[in-house]
């Protein structure tokens, strides 16, 4: 078994949607047929650096809804970081 990733709680969710920048709002508030089409997964000093990759992938697609989560990287034999 190799390393594997985990989503943080939704609880730490925020999603980004709407016309232009985008509205960054609390919770994973995403509706059926916007679920997992893809993911990307950003290494990020915080959560504002997140949200200005977040706003650079829409300019590739502009309707595009993006919810951001922090991960937790496990490496078998490793310990676990919080």
């Amino acid at each position: 078994m190799g390393p594997a990733a985990r989503l943080g709680p939704t609880a730490q969710a925020r999603t980004l949607r709407g016309p232009g920048a985008g509205v960054v709002t609390d919770g994973p508030f995403a509706e059926t047929k916007e679920h997992l089409l893809g993911f990307y997964v950003v290494d990020c000093a915080d959560f504002d650096s997140a949200v200005d990759v977040a706003r650079k992938l829409r300019s590739a697609n502009p309707t595009a809804v993006y919810e951001l989560r922090p991960i937790m990287l496990y490496v078998p034999g490793a310990p676990l970081s919080p």
